[in-house]
């Protein structure tokens, strides 16, 4: 609900100019993700990690496009320059710069395993931020009565929360291929379920029926090993004492 009058020129322009101010900042940070993620992409073999960049790389443009089309609607469509600048200004002061992605290429002295774990790791801050950024875009929006942008701020932050949710799921795995990759310590078998470190509990819960008994005990081996997900093991545990009494 607008907490300015809106019937006020200098409340309505001064408001308007605000939530253009923010748009412009969640632009800025868009464009500089799509750099990022292509840097990240180049660096990642083909595995559930990349599709879920790849992904969400398309996804980011179009979020960009839209913020332009809301700008032009707004009539700021040519005062979008913060894109052109870089994000120097628009992060100040922040501990991460989501316009560093072509400088993760030039990490020295590290195995790539390691450097995907960087780089999700440093993926999982931007989406934060993008969070944050839309949380207050939305915020500001409500607050003088532009419920477009507000929508917009709201539909572009779930995606961003589902991106953040799945880049969080995989970092487990990336982790382990790190520690994999510069002990040399061998790898516990991997359960018999494709792209299983890059799935939600509720996801391996669906794919448990059908699996053979030793296939589930792989998974619940696994599991235990690993992330420990209640729901997993008692329904890993429950298929089988089922095929069992068969």
């Amino acid at each position: 609900m607008a907490i300015i009058d809106r019937s006020d020129p200098v409340q309505f322009k001064a408001g308007r100019d605000l939530v253009i101010q923010h748009l412009e900042d969640v632009h800025a940070i868009e464009a500089a993700l799509v750099t990022t993620l292509k840097a990240h992409i180049a660096l990642t073999p083909r595995s559930p990690y990349r599709e879920l960049l790849e992904r969400h790389l398309d996804e980011t443009r179009e979020h960009a496009a839209a913020i332009e089309r809301r700008l032009d609607a707004l009539g700021a469509g040519e005062s979008i320059v913060h894109a052109a600048l870089g994000l120097a200004e628009v992060l100040a002061g922040q501990a991460v710069s989501l316009a560093k992605g072509p400088l993760d290429m030039l990490r020295g002295g590290t195995e790539r395993a390691t450097k995907l774990l960087k780089n999700a790791r440093d993926e999982c801050a931007g989406e934060a931020m993008e969070i944050a950024a839309y949380d207050a875009l939305e915020a500001l929006a409500d607050d003088v009565g532009d419920t477009e942008t507000a929508r917009l701020a709201a539909t572009h932050r779930g995606d961003e929360e589902r991106m953040l949710a799945a880049l969080r799921r995989l970092l487990p795995g990336l982790a382990k291929s790190a520690v994999i990759a510069r002990t040399g310590a061998e790898p516990s078998p991997q359960p018999p379920i494709a792209g299983y470190d890059g799935l939600s509990a509720g996801e391996i819960v669906t794919r448990l029926p059908g699996l053979t008994p030793a296939e589930l005990r792989a998974v619940a081996s696994y599991e235990r090993a690993n992330r420990k997900r209640r729901s997993v093991l008692e329904r890993a545990g429950q298929l089988e004492d089922a095929t069992r009494a068969l």
